[in-house]
């Protein structure tokens, strides 16, 4: 597969991929907490999105690949439940239950332990005697259909930490507001797979995981919906020393990759 740089909606994109031909897919779907670029996304709307996304992963996954998602938990869950204060809505069972009725099964869970980030005013805002979340949820799920028993261990010390802190790291500034810190897809990456392998992020925003996946000698499949996003997954992809295929039709793809 070549790299690639779809703008595009996931939901059009992914059937497009070939079945059984990316090893790793990590990403970070939308929140659902009302950002800029998800207007849209309500938990209804997030949950076919899911659910969509889960269906396809394990579709184009080779044997024994692995699926890593990075989520928050729902903070302003107020509008959602009804209640009258502020409430959480934990997030782990959806993930966990849309793995499982798509076939894949959960097979690690770990916390990325961020830069702590007071928030003081605006939508949200921490109104009541709560913690700021300073940590995010990596699941990690595996397609066991087909799968060999034995699985590749890359790197032992890494591999088996619960919680991967990037709290002190300097991180690239990019233009956008959920950017991942290059060094925890440095990790995953490591983890889960071989040189060469392909890695895909459907919602891929500011291209870091395909930023990072090129440094490392792999390729990378990268969807991205909103234009100005794609602009600056493009120029930084560019600027990193490589130069994907872009400006794809969903129906094009399977020509192009052969």
């Amino acid at each position: 597969m070549k790299n690639t740089l779809v703008c595009g909606r996931s939901e059009e994109v992914l059937p497009n991929i070939p079945s059984e031909s990316i090893s790793l897919v990590f990403t970070s779907p939308p929140y659902a907490v009302g950002k800029d670029y998800e207007p849209d996304i309500r938990i209804g709307v997030l949950l076919q999105l899911l659910n969509e996304t889960f269906r396809e992963c394990r579709r184009i996954l080779k044997r024994g690949g692995y699926a890593v998602f990075n989520f928050g938990d729902i903070i302003p869950a107020r509008e959602i439940l009804g209640t009258e204060g502020p409430c959480e809505m934990p997030m782990g069972w959806i993930y966990w239950s849309q793995g499982l009725a798509n076939g894949l099964v959960l097979q690690a869970q770990r916390i990325w332990h961020k830069d702590f980030s007071k928030i003081t005013g605006g939508k949200h805002a921490i109104s009541a005697p709560r913690p700021v979340p300073e940590f995010e949820h990596l699941y990690t799920f595996r397609k066991i259909e087909g799968a060999p028993k034995e699985q590749k261990i890359r790197n032992r010390q890494l591999s088996q930490r619960a919680v991967w802190s990037t709290v002190g790291e300097k991180h690239m500034a990019v233009d956008h507001p959920a950017a991942f810190p290059e060094s925890l897809v440095q990790r995953v990456i490591e983890v889960y797979t071989d040189p060469e392998d392909v890695v895909l992020d459907p919602f891929a925003g500011s291209g870091t995981v395909g930023v990072v996946a090129h440094q490392m000698g792999r390729g990378y499949f990268l969807i991205e919906k909103e234009p100005g996003y794609c602009d600056v997954a493009r120029q930084r992809l560019e600027d990193a020393g490589d130069k994907p295929l872009q400006g794809i039709e969903p129906t094009d793809i399977l020509d192009l990759l052969g």
